[in-house]
């Protein structure tokens, strides 16, 4: 499995001094519909503690930081990117590869 960022994701990642991409899949149940969907964001190393030892989240070393990933099965492609989405004043980390 390869593992690419692009160039503005590295800079975002070296401006907020973060460099662990955690992946958290959440779940909404309602009584008709189930939702499931993933969230990508950055954390410090605190946060990045608590998902390994009490959440039970794998990780992956690549030579930029660490990816946590949840303990549920999830569908990875050979070849994952990262990138940095922006809209007005949001940001966010957006994703290829993975799927639940």
């Amino acid at each position: 499995m390869t593992i690419s960022y692009s160039e503005e994701l590295l800079d975002y990642m070296k401006l907020k001094k973060k460099n662990c991409i955690l992946v958290e899949a959440c779940e909404c149940n309602n009584t008709e519909i189930e939702i499931c969907e993933l969230h990508v964001y950055l954390v410090d190393e605190k946060r990045k503690n608590f998902f390994l030892q009490k959440k039970g989240y794998g990780c992956k070393e690549t030579e930029h930081g660490t990816i946590l990933f949840p303990p549920m099965k999830l569908e990875l492609a050979e070849h994952i990117s990262f990138s940095l989405k922006k809209f007005l004043c949001f940001t966010r980390i957006a994703y290829e590869g993975i799927r639940i």
